[in-house]
């Protein structure tokens, strides 16, 4: 994947093909924010509430970083990171250089290794950003904590209602 940052990746013979997010992609970061806190969910609402809307709002400010996935002209998932300082009260907060984690797939599209490529096409970016790591937060009963341990993010801590989990590069 060290050819990610042309923009353009195609997934040999899934059909799925991922693309650097750009600042005009706003509406994509939110609908990726918006699966990312609806996952149980098969419909996702509109109607965000508003504590998430520091991981969408302005997107493309310095040190945004993501990626987005499509299948043909359909967006089917995408994963970004975005930096926090402690004030700001983010979800995955560990330090003010490590950005957290966004990541979320289409309700029809999970379980295909979607996030499993988004999430290896980001490392590959916030690498070449040189970034320090990832952070981020999951819930115990989400199964993706699953992929984010086997993906080299580690526990640093189980705070009951979350777990919190860093990979460092």
């Amino acid at each position: 994947m060290s050819n990610f940052h042309e923009h353009e990746l195609e997934l040999s013979g899934t059909g799925i093909e991922l693309r650097t997010a750009h600042a005009s992609d706003h509406d994509l970061i939110r609908r990726t924010v918006a699966l990312a806190a609806h996952w149980r969910d098969q419909q996702v609402p509109h109607k965000l509430s508003p504590d998430v809307d520091k991981y969408f709002a302005n997107w493309g400010r310095t040190g945004d970083v993501g990626v987005l996935a499509f299948a043909g002209i359909e967006f089917v998932g995408g994963a970004h990171v975005r930096r926090f300082e402690r004030a700001h009260g983010a979800y995955g907060y560990v330090e003010d250089d490590i950005p957290e984690l966004t990541i979320g797939v289409e309700a029809g599209f999970r379980r295909r290794g979607i996030a499993v490529v988004l999430l290896a096409a980001l490392k590959a970016k916030v690498i070449e950003a040189d970034m320090h790591g990832i952070s981020l937060s999951v819930e115990p009963d989400n199964g993706a904590r699953h992929l984010y341990a086997k993906m080299g993010f580690d526990l640093i801590e189980d705070r009951g209602n979350d777990l919190l989990m860093l990979w460092r590069r």
